[in-house]
């Protein structure tokens, strides 16, 4: 074998590679999903079911948002202590002085959160279902 068909098929090899890596899904790799965008769902209380609505935005690695409670004047309450590690997502809502634990796990295909809501020792269930289309508004 010459030194140039040498090459060329060293070059092959190495632009086959390079168009391989550049196909290949992030979500194949386990990269994390966005979640940035518009949520709506409720808390199963033990007689009733009350709606959420979830606004998330992520810039520069950090999860910022606000929970919102339709028919309650739609003013949204910050999230606080937003954390995500890998399909875990876990947020606090502070009400006054009670403050209200979300502890949740992402859906494989990033489009739910289900969880455990918990306030003032009582746990309940959540579930929030991403709104196609819908970004969040960077509040």
């Amino acid at each position: 074998m010459n030194r140039e068909s040498h090459l060329s098929g060293i070059a092959r090899i190495v632009t086959g590679a390079l168009l391989l890596s550049i196909a290949i899904s992030p979500a194949l790799l386990g990269a994390e999903s966005t979640i940035a965008g518009a949520w709506e769902g409720g808390i199963q209380f033990t007689t009733t079911k009350a709606p959420i609505e979830l606004r998330l935005n992520e810039a520069t690695g950090a999860i910022a948002g606000e929970l919102i409670l339709p028919g309650q004047d739609g003013k949204g309450v910050a999230l606080l202590n937003v954390k995500r590690k890998s399909e875990k997502l876990n947020f606090d809502v502070k009400n006054g002085r009670a403050v209200a634990r979300f502890e949740g796990k992402i859906a494989a295909d990033g489009k739910a959160i289900t969880g455990s809501f918990t306030q003032a020792g009582q746990t309940f269930p959540f579930e929030l279902s991403k709104i196609p289309g819908e970004l969040s508004q960077g509040k």
